[in-house]
């Protein structure tokens, strides 16, 4: 961290210069709310106020580095995601020194989406709509797409509407383009990825069309469109099968070739296949699920890169408190904290609609 950075830290820093006969040492103070810990790697992850809006970095942590919680001496490991932090930040040796932690942060919780009877929940940025797919429909053959709305994330969610066949759904974070699974006439073997867009919220969908540039990816899985609706991911199938990413340049613009989103390798290492991935807006963070090897007791992954350029390579399973060990369909709400799945917390694999509450990413 230069000092450039630590000015632009200024509304919540405060900075001092400690001059003596042989040095000066610049050092600082930060206030920030934990997103994680890495004790082995002696790094931690927070989330501050800086000069144009919050924001996110990763620190290294002194090797002598004291921990107090609520007042108290702690080891690192009772740091946990949410608490509040006054960090002491060393300039010229480039570490936090001290850590003070104050509060109890929220633990995530799983709460089932009981009003819900449907499968692969995708919803819009702020959370307050949701679309999803539903069997056993009257007078229908294979799954029709439903959606639903809520008044905030602590409402249950209402006004169940039907919209038309398809799986998988995607929708955009304003949720004014939806993206799924359909068969683009009735006589096709396998489904190919559609679109469809509506001019606001309580405006009806378009009749949806195939998606021309991709439709020689036959029969993919588990779309996610990003919250600005110009990246998207997939699985493809086939002899060349896996996680694959496009983007586009505007709305209006075709999509450009797929490319790996993940490196080979993982899937080698892992000994299963990667589905159902959720990508962040920086395209720096992935988390999918790995499927096809039943050793694994959790099949949530989290992978991370320093550039949107290059396919992942490095993760770790997450294993957060009341997270259901088997899940599909993660998408992670920042400002609500809310992850959305498709799991079940203690029958499996019996699945439903879930959403783990005052849910931060590892």
């Amino acid at each position: 961290m230069s000092q450039n950075f630590l000015l632009w830290l200024s509304p919540l820093i405060f900075v001092s210069l400690f001059a003596t006969e042989v040095d000066t040492c610049f050092a600082a103070e930060i206030e920030a709310d934990v997103i994680s810990v890495d004790s082995e790697a002696g790094k931690i992850t927070v989330n501050y106020k800086a000069a144009l809006g919050k924001t996110t970095t990763t620190l290294d942590l002194s090797k002598k580095a004291t921990v107090e919680v609520n007042g108290q001496a702690a080891s690192l490991d009772k740091l946990k995601p949410g608490h509040k932090v006054v960090l002491d930040y060393n300039e010229d040796l480039a570490v936090i020194t001290e850590i003070r932690a104050s509060g109890t942060p929220k633990v995530p919780e799983f709460v089932g989406v009981q009003e819900i009877n449907g499968l692969y929940g995708s919803p819009t940025a702020d959370g307050k709509h949701i679309v999803y797919e539903v069997y056993g429909v009257p007078n229908s053959n294979g799954a029709i797409l439903f959606t639903s709305q809520r008044k905030d994330s602590e409402s249950y969610f209402q006004q169940h509407q039907r919209l038309f066949p398809g799986r998988h759904p995607a929708i955009s974070g304003n949720g004014l383009e939806l993206m799924f699974l359909a068969k683009s006439h009735p006589s096709a073997s396998e489904p190919t990825l559609h679109s469809t867009s509506r001019e606001s919220l309580d405006q009806p969908f378009r009749r949806a069309t195939e998606v021309r540039e991709l439709k020689t990816f036959r029969n993919p899985k588990s779309p996610y469109l990003t919250s600005d609706g110009l990246t998207l991911c997939f699985r493809s199938t086939g002899n060349n099968a896996q996680l694959v990413v496009t983007t586009r340049e505007n709305r209006n613009s075709p999509w450009g070739s797929p490319r790996p989103l993940v490196a080979k390798s993982v899937e080698t290492k892992l000994q299963g296949f990667l589905t159902w991935s959720w990508l962040s807006e920086d395209g720096l963070i992935l988390v999918c699920s790995v499927e096809g090897n039943p050793k694994y007791k959790k099949n949530l992954l989290v992978l991370k890169r320093t550039d949107n350029k290059t396919p992942f390579v490095d993760y770790k399973f997450i294993d957060t408190e009341n997270v259901p060990n088997q899940v599909r369909c993660p998408r992670y709400l920042l400002g609500t904290k809310e992850l959305f799945i498709t799991g079940h917390p203690k029958v499996e694999p019996i699945f439903q609609i879930g959403v783990i509450k005052n849910f931060t990413l590892p």
